[in-house]
């Protein structure tokens, strides 16, 4: 018989527990560190080259021209989607970076400038920051609406809050991108005519230019005809592009181009739109030619200024303007 002491001893009870509480320890601490590991490669690694490659990108200098692309930058923009791996991860990462904090992501507009350049994709992140609390930020979200023109009601509807922003640049943007989407013959900007009809009476200047401009591209409805008609013999000093549009005209000359567009509807405004002929900015003079002539005979109180002009010492298009503003207020037929 075999001595008792030879015998194996069972294991303990706590013994085994404790065992298993180790294993248990350590397949919680690998756990951890690979979600620690996972969380540097899907969110930390990319945030910080993120933040690295826009740090990079705001030494860049660039032109004072607001309303005018600076080639360099440009290129410099367009390398920097190429450094954060092309269109597609670069929406992805600037996404995230502007969600976060701005003590953590400091180059908040600069990332939206960049999702302006990354194609259709973007324009879902560009109306999410279009509601950021930075007005620079903003700004940037309705340059970028203006770049990609999104033909949806929900872009329409962001840019017509826009245009009641408490920041003119907000405001102003706005109504550049919507003058955008009517260049592309957009089916939804129609939604934003009350607003940009209401934009005509904003306070800055501006922005009245930029719903003046949208109007005659989108469509001019009837009620903004007494908007338009005010903003003929507006002489407000504001900047565009680094120009001073009060002297170049550019205002007077959205606001007949845009009363043209209307046709014998606009016949009201035809005293307006005929002193505007004399007005000092050769643009404003052809707008106001051509315009009277779209109105037609309804305008013919015009002629004998239509006719002074032609008399006048102008630039060659003015003359034409007027010219064919006579033809058509008299009825005549088109010259062979």
């Amino acid at each position: 018989m075999a001595d008792r002491d030879d015998c194996p001893e069972p294991a303990r009870p706590d013994q085994a527990g404790h065992g298993r509480r180790v294993y248990a320890w350590w397949a919680v601490g690998l756990g951890l560190l690979a979600a620690l590991g996972l969380f540097c490669w899907l969110f930390l690694k990319p945030f910080l080259e993120t933040r690295a490659a826009l740090a990079e990108l705001a030494k860049v200098p660039r032109s004072s021209m607001l309303s005018r692309d600076d080639g360099k930058f440009e290129e410099a923009l367009l390398a920097t989607i190429g450094r954060l791996g092309g269109e597609r991860r670069a929406i992805r990462r600037l996404g995230l970076y502007t969600r976060m904090p701005e003590r953590l992501a400091p180059e908040q507009g600069l990332a939206v400038e960049l999702l302006g350049r990354c194609g259709p994709g973007a324009v879902p992140e560009i109306l999410r920051v279009a509601r950021h609390h930075d007005a620079q930020v903003r700004a940037k979200a309705m340059n970028g609406l203006s770049r990609l023109r999104p033909d949806t009601s929900e872009a329409v509807a962001v840019l017509a809050t826009g245009l009641k922003d408490p920041s003119e640049i907000v405001r102003g943007n706005a109504g550049y991108a919507l003058r955008a989407l009517g260049d592309n013959h957009s089916r939804h900007a129609r939604e934003a005519l009350p607003a940009l009809v209401a934009a005509l009476d904003d306070p800055d200047p501006g922005v009245r230019y930029g719903a003046a401009m949208a109007l005659h591209k989108v469509e001019v409805p009837p009620a903004a005809i007494p908007g338009l008609v005010r903003a003929l013999k507006d002489q407000s000093m504001y900047y565009h592009g680094g120009i001073d549009s009060a002297n170049d005209g550019s205002l007077r000359a959205a606001a007949a181009y845009a009363l043209g567009r209307l046709g014998p509807q606009a016949r009201e405004a035809t005293p307006d739109l005929t002193g505007l002929l004399g007005d000092k900015a050769l643009n404003a003079r052809w707008a106001a030619a051509w315009s009277l002539g779209e109105i037609g005979p309804d305008a013919k109180a015009a002629i004998p200024e239509l006719e002074e002009c032609l008399k006048r010492p102008d630039e060659s298009w003015v003359h034409s303007a007027a010219a064919e503003a006579l033809r058509k207020i008299r009825g005549e037929a088109p010259a062979k």
